[in-house]
């Protein structure tokens, strides 16, 4: 599970650019803060899960920080998996 934080009201959301073979995206999604305040930013969740039962090997995830009608992101994350 990925949480990074996001404020979409800025126009700028995550999105998951690469994911590796091995792993699939069961779920993407934003989570708004509990009081909801105007403006206020939240989270990005990503969950995801081998893509095997038997699945071995590493890579990388790669989210990135964009709006979405502008061609290069500002932004990115990334991570290295490994399951062995």
């Amino acid at each position: 599970m990925i949480r990074i934080p996001e404020n979409p009201t800025t126009g700028y959301q995550w999105s998951v650019r690469d994911v590796p073979s091995l792993l699939a995206l069961e779920r993407e999604e934003f989570i708004p803060p509990p009081d909801a305040a105007p403006g206020a930013g939240g989270e990005r969740v990503v969950v995801l899960r081998p893509a095997a039962e038997t699945a071995t090997g590493s890579g990388e995830v790669v989210l990135t920080l964009q709006r979405p009608w502008e061609s290069e992101p500002i932004d990115q994350f990334r991570v290295d998996v490994r399951i062995a």
